[in-house]
């Protein structure tokens, strides 16, 4: 099952001390705010939870949606391609192995390490 939160997450300070369930929160505590990679909607998706770039339907919201969507996103979906089209063409028996667990980098920036 792959993790289903965006790769980058935005980091905001804490403005006035409140609690949020049972953990304190303290004026200048930096929070991060993962924005939830959509839609692990089963009711969307076959499979929600695997990734399949080739999949039609793909109304994710990591980029923002309407007038709040990153005006960055369609270059950093060509990137991406270009990348893993390099990436591939130069290592192309490139596997991963299936008995190893994947593991997450913390952080703000996130990805599998």
């Amino acid at each position: 099952m792959l993790c289903n939160y965006a790769s980058v997450m935005m980091a905001r300070d804490v403005t006035t001390g409140t609690q949020v369930a049972r953990w304190p929160l303290h004026t200048e505590d930096l929070m991060l705010l993962p924005l939830p990679a959509d839609d692990p909607d089963p009711a969307a998706f076959d499979d929600p939870t695997e990734l399949r770039p080739e999949r039609a339907k793909n109304q994710h919201r990591t980029s923002g949606a309407g007038i709040h969507r990153c005006v960055e996103s369609n270059l950093a979906r060509l990137e991406l391609s270009v990348a893993l089209q390099g990436g591939l063409r130069a290592l192309p028996d490139y596997r991963l192995d299936p008995e190893q667990e994947a593991k997450w980098a913390p952080g703000q920036i996130r990805g599998l390490r």
